[in-house]
Formats: structure tokens, C-alpha cells, sequence
């Protein structure tokens, strides 16, 4: 039995070339998987964010400037029924470890803005409680809070354009 010598480097010519090959196709399906990922990330919390600001933004501040102007000038407690008890951070909670795609500035920009939000909600339920016991002893501090509130929703909106424009890069 004779060796063939053309044979053999054949077959390792083709292995060689074959696994460099898969190893490229799979390094590029690989980038394309994570762009995709991120895209994808950026598109959620893009939506979100705009849906929470807009919502904030045409709703909660007007209605929060009307009743800071019935606290300030007739001094009586508003009926107010937002409690700020609902997760509005489902989308951003949801995407785990997903979140990791988008650059690390970015990132740290996004859990700003949400903890915020966090914090706005936490006053925004002490704010009803003050708004349902209609103690006359805490109105100043009623005043303060809901100034607080509209400062800070208000800032929260601002900020939201400017992360929007970044995800909306991707």
C-alpha cells in the first residue's frame, strides 16, 4: 500500500481552510447576533422612556401645577389620585443582562434616569398619603413636596430627549 502524499495535504489544506472559515462565519454571525441585541435594547427602552416622559410630560405636570396653585392660594389639599405605586420601569426591568450591549456610558445614563423615576414614585406616594389625611399641619410640607415633584418629573423630562437621541442611534 502506497502513502499519498497529495492525499493527506489535501485533507489538511481543507481542514485548515474549512475551520478558519467556520471560525470566521461564526465570529461574523456572532456580531450580527449582538448588534441585532442591541438594537433591539435601544428600540424598547427608547419606547419606554418616551411613553414614561410624554406621559409625565402631558399629564402629571399640568395636573401637579393646578393642584400646587390650590394649595398655594385657597390652601386646601387637592384630590389627588396618582400614587406613584405602579413598576413604569417594566421594559428597562426586564432586559437583564441585555442592557450590557449598549456602551457603559450610556448605560450608567439609562439607571440614572430610572432610579430617579424610582424616587419620584416613592414621594409621589408620600404625596397622596399627605393629599388623603388633609391634615392642615402639613401643608407646607405638602407645598414643598409637590414643588419637589414637579421640579424633579420636570428635570426627569428633560433629561429623557437627550438619552432618547442616543438610542435612537442604534
Amino acid at each position: 500500500m502506497e502513502f499519498q502524499w497529495a492525499q493527506v495535504s489535501g485533507a489538511l489544506a481543507g481542514g485548515i481552510v474549512g475551520g478558519f472559515a467556520g471560525f470566521v462565519s461564526n465570529s461574523i454571525q456572532q456580531r450580527l447576533q449582538y448588534v441585532q441585541t442591541r438594537r433591539s435594547v435601544a428600540r424598547a427602552l427608547l419606547g419606554e422612556i418616551g411613553a414614561i416622559s410624554k406621559r409625565i410630560e402631558l399629564e402629571y405636570l399640568k395636573k401637579l401645577s393646578l393642584e400646587l396653585t390650590t394649595m398655594k392660594t385657597e390652601g386646601r389639599y387637592p384630590s389627588h389620585h396618582f400614587r406613584g405605586q405602579k413598576d413604569l420601569a417594566v421594559v428597562f426591568c426586564s432586559l437583564g443582562a441585555n442592557i450590557g450591549c449598549l456602551p457603559s456610558d450610556l448605560v450608567s445614563e439609562l439607571v440614572s434616569w430610572y432610579i430617579s423615576l424610582a424616587i419620584y414614585q416613592e414621594r409621589e406616594s408620600e404625596f397622596h398619603e399627605l393629599t388623603s389625611h388633609r391634615s392642615a399641619e402639613f401643608m407646607e410640607y405638602a407645598i414643598e413636596l409637590a414643588e419637589l415633584q414637579h421640579a424633579g418629573y420636570s428635570a426627569l423630562v428633560q433629561i429623557a430627549h437627550p438619552l432618547m437621541k442616543q438610542l435612537s442611534i442604534f
